[in-house]
């Protein structure tokens, strides 16, 4: 039998992600609730993967959530080395 999983996804989005839930966590004092995730399969508009394999942030334009209404996108962009 196939495994492939065809979800809905958003038209027009740069990057989508095909996840199975791993653990979900209750935020306590809240009514907020924290879902872990494996990342099964991912899908990339063509231009946004580099020559490593990565994804171009600069193409990607990302956009955070930080808390209540507040969003962020990237800022400077600076490379560490691990160690």
């Amino acid at each position: 039998p196939s495994l492939e999983v065809k979800p809905a996804r958003v038209a027009g989005a740069a990057a989508a992600f095909e996840c199975r839930a791993v653990q979900i966590i209750p935020v306590p004092g809240s009514s907020y609730t924290m879902v872990l995730g494996q990342v099964l399969r991912y899908h990339l508009q063509d231009g946004l993967l580099r020559e490593d394999g990565t994804a171009d942030p600069l193409q990607l334009h990302p956009v955070a959530r930080l808390g209540g209404s507040e969003y962020a996108e990237l800022g400077k962009i600076y490379h560490l080395a691990r160690p």
